[in-house]
C-alpha cells in the first residue's frame, strides 16, 4: 500500500482471517468462514496473544532453553503443516533442527516473540492493497483456507486464486515446485 508503484505485483500464501469490525455486507460463504474463524482463533491463537501481551513471560523459556524454543516451534509445524500431526513425516527432522537452530544461535525467539508485541502496538496501515496479487490457498493451512475469494478480494486486488490440495502453513517447505509453478505462472502472466 505505501509504494505500489515499485511492485510489479506480489504473491501470497493464504491471507488474513481477521476483520475488526467485520463488514455488513459478508455474503453467505464470507459468514461461514467467519464462524469457521471465531472456532479456530479460540484453539490456536493463544500464542499470538501471549507474544503480542506477555512478551517478557516468554522471552526466557525461548531465549534460555533450547527445549523451551522447540517445543514452542515445533508445535506449530505439528498443528498447522499438512503432516498429520507428525512434522518428521512432511518436513523431516534436519529441516526442523535447521530452523531451530537459526532461532537459537541467532536470538531469533526474541525477536519472533517482540514482532507481535510491536504489532499489537501499531498495526501499521490498513486498507486494500491495488497491487495485482495471486493468492495460493494450501487446503491443509488450518484457518486460512477455505477462504471465499470474495473475501480476499476485500484486501487485495485478486489477479489469480489458486487453492492447492496439499499443503499447510508452510508451502515453501511442503510442496516447493508447485508453488514456484504458481508464482511463475503469475509473473509470467504480468509481464505479457
Amino acid at each position: 500500500m505505501k509504494y505500489p508503484e515499485r511492485l510489479i505485483g506480489i504473491h501470497r500464501s493464504g491471507i488474513t482471517p481477521f476483520l475488526h469490525p467485520l463488514p455488513a455486507d459478508l455474503d453467505q460463504g464470507e459468514k461461514a468462514y467467519q464462524k469457521q474463524v471465531e472456532v479456530w482463533a479460540q484453539r490456536e491463537t493463544a500464542y499470538a496473544r501471549l507474544q503480542a501481551l506477555r512478551p517478557e513471560t516468554l522471552l526466557p523459556a525461548l531465549a534460555d532453553s533450547p527445549a523451551g524454543l522447540a517445543s514452542w516451534i515445533i508445535e506449530k509445524f505439528q498443528r498447522w503443516g499438512d503432516c498429520g500431526s507428525d512434522p518428521d513425516t512432511h518436513f523431516g527432522r534436519d529441516k526442523l533442527v535447521d530452523n531451530l537452530s537459526l532461532h537459537w544461535f541467532a536470538l531469533g525467539g526474541a525477536g519472533a516473540v517482540r514482532l507481535y508485541h510491536q504489532a499489537g502496538r501499531d498495526p501499521g496501515m490498513s486498507g486494500r492493497v491495488e497491487v495485482p496479487t495471486a493468492i495460493a490457498m494450501p487446503l491443509r493451512d488450518g484457518i486460512t483456507v477455505p477462504a471465499p475469494r470474495r473475501w480476499a478480494e476485500r484486501f487485495y486486488n485478486v489477479r489469480q486464486w489458486t487453492i492447492m490440495e496439499s499443503g499447510g502453513h508452510f508451502p515453501e517447505w511442503e510442496i516447493p515446485a508447485e508453488l514456484t509453478q504458481d508464482i511463475r505462472k503469475f509473473f509470467v502472466s504480468l509481464s505479457t
